[in-house]
């Protein structure tokens, strides 16, 4: 082709890519982590002395000059540069036309890649990282000794909740991210129940750590509407002793394009736009102030919301046994600490993601509620946004889709990638549930090329996502 084209390869198959292509008739230039002005032409095949020089000329220009294990191939019709750092990602309609073409293994992956890269633009070898995130999600921290959770399945470590989010914290100020998305219940609801003041005693100690740090997201979950009204957290928390505030709003640091709610959007770097959500927004929460059946009777509660919910479950969902005999799947999400997004929110979103297409920026999305069916536990449904299949339509018409969305709520850690569009949902574990030795946080690394590279800790895996091609 007339330009090169760069894509990741496991290093392990480079061998067999070598072979392959060197019997049919490439030029290999071995990189081997030398900068790129050391690379040696390594000709196994042959041709002019010219072709040779020019070969080599554009490979130097472009071949990746960091890490190891790379190599570039130049043959007569198209010029890669193989890094064994990653891997490739191409569309189906280029892996078929590639191996329609009856090549030997090695050749074709080189050829699918090479051809999506040509359809999509050169993917960098190195991207470079644009801004980075701490995340974590549920911290759900009480000053009160271990117990059940609510349905008796796991332990709930209370006190190591606090412990491992100093710990987060401590992680993400020493690696200087940009900001921190606490993905929401960062206070238990049973701080409601405690001696007067535990609420904010038990806030004070979270937010300490947080002092003269990067700005932090707290995302809006069901246990801060046990906790606080909407209208305290729209206005900010005030806390003895602290200068920053606890509440739903951007940091002012962010420049969020909306103020005075829980969504919004913000750009942290150039070529990148987030999002964060409120789902419950539309819930029979949605005022907070307590919880239902204890502080708050079923008059208290959103009656609109309330009689949604009711309408879906054909339990009474005032009472602690709101999810009996529900099957698993999406009809579980009708209980009463999910919620959903809002018409107007809906449109918001559409617009939002509208504009990042058109400035080319890549998305990615916040909440606390999970917004894809098998991102819930063994796809339970039973922490999923209610109306996630709207959501779900905004998303798969939008020109661009985001790469990613982080969400909590569940307190295990799992996965999945939307068919329709690619896009990643990941689920975060919950430092409150992990085992006495583990851990549950991550540092998020947004690249140039619209990759993220996810360094977790504990119950939380490393990865690198990437939106799948449609």
């Amino acid at each position: 082709s007339s330009r090169p084209v760069r894509f990741f390869f496991r290093a392990s198959q480079q061998r067999a890519l070598m072979s392959s292509l060197g019997a049919r008739g490439c030029r290999f230039i071995c990189a081997c982590g030398r900068p790129a002005a050391q690379l040696q032409t390594l000709p196994l095949w042959g041709g002019s002395s010219s072709s040779t020089s020019a070969v080599g000329s554009t490979a130097r220009s472009t071949a990746p000059s960091r890490h190891s294990g790379s190599l570039a191939v130049a043959g007569p019709a198209t010029v890669l540069a193989v890094a064994g750092i990653g891997r490739a990602r191409w569309n189906r309609r280029s892996r078929r036309r590639a191996l329609s073409a009856n090549l030997h293994p090695a050749t074709a992956l080189a050829a699918a890649a090479a051809a999506a890269a040509d359809e999509q633009g050169t993917i960098d070898p190195s991207p470079e990282v644009l801004f980075r995130f701490g995340v974590i999600a549920d911290v759900q921290y009480a000053d009160r000794d271990d117990a059940p959770n609510f349905t008796g399945s796991r332990i709930r470590h209370y006190r190591q909740a606090r412990r491992l989010w100093e710990s987060a914290v401590e992680w993400f100020r020493k690696e200087d991210v940009d900001f921190v998305a606490q993905l929401g219940d960062f206070l238990d609801g049973s701080n409601r129940g405690m001696a007067p003041g535990a609420t904010r005693r038990a806030l004070a100690e979270l937010m300490r750590p947080l002092e003269g740090g990067p700005p932090t997201l707290h995302l809006l979950g069901n246990h801060e509407l046990y906790n606080f009204s909407r209208k305290e957290l729209e206005e900010g928390v005030s806390l003895d002793g602290l200068s920053g505030t606890f509440g739903l709003c951007c940091p002012a640091a962010l420049h969020a394009d909306r103020t005075g709610g829980a969504y919004y959007s913000f750009r942290p770097a150039p070529g990148w736009r987030v999002c964060v959500l409120d789902p419950y927004e539309v819930s029979v929460l949605s005022r907070g102030g307590g919880r239902p059946g204890v502080e708050l009777n079923p008059n208290e509660l959103d009656q609109r919301a309330l009689a949604m919910c009711q309408a879906n479950n054909p339990n009474d969902i005032t009472k602690e046994d709101f999810a009996r005999g529900l099957p698993p799947g999406p009809a579980c999400r009708w209980v009463p600490f999910n919620g959903a997004i809002s018409e107007a929110q809906l449109q918001w979103l559409r617009d939002t993601l509208h504009e990042a297409d058109a400035a080319g920026e890549h998305t990615l999305l916040f909440s606390h509620v999970v917004l894809h069916p098998e991102a819930t536990p063994d796809g339970n449904g039973l922490t999923l946004l209610w109306n996630y299949e709207e959501l779900q339509a905004v998303l798969r018409e939008s020109a661009r889709p985001p790469v990613a969305a982080f969400c909590g709520h569940a307190h295990i850690g799992c996965a999945t990638e939307d068919h329709e569009t690619g896009m990643q949902h990941v689920t975060l574990a919950s430092p409150l549930e992990v085992e006495p030795d583990s851990d549950a946080c991550a540092i998020v690394e947004a690249l140039s090329d619209g990759g993220l590279r996810v360094r977790g800790r504990g119950a939380v895996p490393s990865a690198e996502l990437r939106r799948g091609l449609r």
